[in-house]
């Protein structure tokens, strides 16, 4: 993104940045305009005057840097003050860097493509710190923190919350019998289903192997009964064919437990990991409910 007020210098800097290939430029002539166009989505790299009309370029990097998402954003500040206090200012602020106008054409083009490229490093870095590298779904210390964020959260606002492990019915013989290849192609099904048939706001991750986690703030304990119901029907009739294909049949049994005002992470797992003992000794391809808390520590 490219904050100036000047049309020219917009169209000037444009030209330049979109000489690298892949490159997608938004502009914008006010600074209080481009912090509500980046609240949602925030670019990758930001180009922002000293000099703009109601807010300058050091007071828009600060109201920036506290928007979620937006505290490793690079930004350039491209101005035509060369006075050392401005630009100490800047970088306090928490500009990355600088460049004085006009810019020259190669200096510009250089930077910007090393700060796109370690832009594209750290997203690289947050996947593999975040998501499984197999399904694409969170992985086990992403849900565990967001886990107890929620639990903390949601007892505050006094909101259900529940939540639910599955695991794979007979996964060992979905690899013996096809490989583990196929195995894995089954794991990204499962994957792909669980997106498409949970809501939007759920959060579910890979907890290791074949056994999975499904975060649901705002569930009561039926309407999550419900909603892991519909992804174990999902699940049943989703297909993977082998190469030569033949259909690979897998189900998943599911054990849900929801927040009590007692609960802890811990409590709450344990309660859901006996609801999936239920479900899989009662002939598993099916959800269980959570059992009492003392039921669930004594088995």
């Amino acid at each position: 993104m490219i904050i100036d007020d000047s049309p020219t210098t917009l169209v000037l800097l444009s030209s330049m940045v979109r000489e690298i290939d892949g490159v997608d430029v938004r502009w914008c002539g006010s600074a209080a305009d481009a912090l509500s166009m980046v609240a949602d989505q925030p670019p990758d790299l930001i180009l922002v005057d000293y000099i703009l009309p109601e807010m300058n370029g050091t007071s828009f990097i600060r109201q920036f840097r506290r928007l979620p998402q937006c505290a490793s954003v690079p930004i350039i500040m491209v101005t035509a003050t060369e006075a050392r206090d401005t630009l100490y200012e800047a970088l306090e602020a928490g500009a990355t860097d600088f460049l004085i106008k006009p810019p020259d054409k190669i200096e510009l083009i250089a930077r910007v493509r090393n700060f796109l490229k370690m832009r594209s490093i750290e997203r690289q870095l947050f996947r593999l710190a975040h998501f499984d590298e197999l399904t694409g779904l969170a992985n086990r210390r992403r849900f565990m923190t967001e886990l107890e964020l929620a639990i903390s959260l949601y007892r505050q606002l006094g909101h259900a919350l529940s939540f639910a492990i599955f695991d794979m019915d007979h996964f060992k013989r979905v690899n013996d019998t096809y490989g583990h290849g196929m195995g894995d192609e089954v794991l990204r099904c499962l994957a792909e289903t669980c997106m498409q048939s949970c809501p939007a706001h759920y959060l579910v991750a890979r907890l290791g192997g074949e056994e999975f986690g499904i975060l649901m703030p705002g569930a009561r304990h039926q309407d999550a009964l419900l909603d892991c119901d519909q992804l174990r029907q999902a699940v049943a009739a989703a297909v993977v064919k082998t190469s030569e294909g033949e259909s690979i049949p897998f189900t998943i049994s599911i054990g849900v437990a929801t927040l009590t005002d007692s609960d802890t992470a811990t409590t709450l797992m344990v309660r859901a990991d006996r609801a999936l003992y239920v479900a899989k000794t009662g002939g598993r391809n099916r959800v269980a409910g959570q059992p009492l808390l003392s039921e669930a520590l004594r088995n």
